[in-house]
């Protein structure tokens, strides 16, 4: 068997002085990175939400932070994660853009 994730991660916290500011430091990274892409998709008018792009950047990485964590007790392998992700990305895209 593999290691849980969720163990190690908070094994890391706990003893990794620096951990939770690191996380934190990738995590504001991500969310800077979507929002960056929410705001080109809404002016080239590919989304059409009036959310703010900070809020669906949001929706996007606690999307793939669900996927993650639920795929761990799940126990899929790492590409049918990935397709689930996939799937739940692009249909979360279709309903900002209003295709669906």
């Amino acid at each position: 068997e593999g290691t849980n994730f969720f163990i190690f991660m908070s094994e890391a916290a706990n003893r990794i002085s620096d951990f939770l500011d690191i996380h934190s430091g990738q995590r504001k990274k991500e969310r800077w990175a979507w929002s960056e892409i929410i705001g080109i998709a809404k002016q080239n008018k590919e989304i059409k939400s009036i959310l703010p792009d900070v809020d669906i950047a949001m929706l996007f990485l606690n999307l793939s932070d669900g996927i993650m964590y639920n795929s761990t007790f799940t126990k899929k392998n790492e590409t049918e994660a990935l397709q689930e992700l996939k799937r739940d990305w692009d249909n979360l895209y279709n309903l900002l853009a209003n295709k669906r």
